[in-house]
């Protein structure tokens, strides 16, 4: 039985991170063909897989050794885990069912069975938290989710009063130079909206009355904290793309035991891990013929 959510922590601050990318270049050097020894690139890399673990080493003509024992990682895909244990569960829950179903038919005791019933029970216990632990962790996701998600909602709610108020001020405004609008559109930036004395100001300055003055920078205003408001919400919609994204990386490839990576070696030399990645072919376009006019 594996409790999941004991290990989530460790999964969503990336504590593997580290000891991970290390694994990786081991396990590159495992799988790639002709990898050289990382103490003298001449020689050849031999291998070994024992399932669990593989080893790399190299033997040099002096007799120093390298050798790199790497036990590999027990990675989990959450959700094929819940679909096979949730499976195996409601299986044992048929089988309990049928044995107690025959249990009560037969005219005689049967003691095997009372251990049989036991070993079962306890086996659908077990699954049951199994079960309940990776239920924990979606439920922890889900949680994050909701919060960005009820603020989502919260800011598309704010947008429409915004909007509502601009729709119904806009009915109002006179036309206006481009000239006075840049100046109202400055006035809003340094100093918000203003109070009614400073409104009277203005309004001499673009030659108009206070009301009309008023109902511009009114106005203005309701624009730029519309547009606050959408770069909130476009940033609220980033980040639950983005921690969805990484939610999901999480559950495809939960770790629940990291490698362990254990070199020992002679020698005094640098150690290189000479890993060749793959070359990238060359496409080369077919060149077009020219067509005689």
């Amino acid at each position: 039985m594996i409790l999941y959510d004991n290990f989530y922590e460790n999964n969503i601050l990336k504590k593997h991170n580290a000891v991970m990318e290390e694994y990786e270049k081991y396990n590159k050097l495992f799988i790639q063909v002709n990898s050289k020894c990382p103490i003298d690139i001449k020689l050849l890399l031999d291998k070994e897989d024992h399932g669990k673990e593989f080893i790399l080493k190299c033997k040099l003509k002096n007799g120093k050794e390298w050798k790199a024992t790497i036990h590999r990682p027990t990675i989990v895909n959450l959700f094929e885990e819940k679909t096979r244990v949730g499976k195996d569960y409601k299986n044992l829950i048929q089988t309990l069912k049928e044995i107690l179903k025959t249990s009560m038919k037969l005219p005689f005791y049967k003691p095997e069975d009372d251990d049989t019933i036991k070993k079962i029970t306890q086996e659908i216990k077990e699954f049951e938290q199994t079960l309940k632990s990776i239920k924990n962790i979606f439920d922890m996701e889900l949680k994050e989710n909701n919060e960005l998600i009820k603020s989502k909602q919260e800011y598309l709610k704010k947008l429409a009063e915004i909007n509502h108020n601009k729709q119904k001020l806009y009915k109002k405004l006179v036309i206006i130079s481009q000239e006075n609008k840049n100046k109202l559109k400055e006035i809003l930036l340094n100093e918000g909206i203003p109070s009614t004395q400073r409104i009277n100001q203005i309004a001499k300055n673009v030659n108009l009355n206070g009301e009309n003055t008023q109902n511009w920078i009114q106005w203005l205003g309701y624009v730029k904290e519309y547009v606050e408001n959408i770069k909130e919400l476009e940033q609220i919609n980033y980040t639950l793309i983005e921690r969805n994204r990484e939610f999901r990386k999480i559950n495809e490839e939960f770790i629940v035991e990291e490698p362990q990576i254990n070199i020992k070696s002679d020698s005094k030399k640098e150690v290189v891990l000479e890993v060749n990645e793959p070359k990238k072919r060359k496409v080369k376009l077919a060149k077009k013929k020219s067509i005689a006019k």
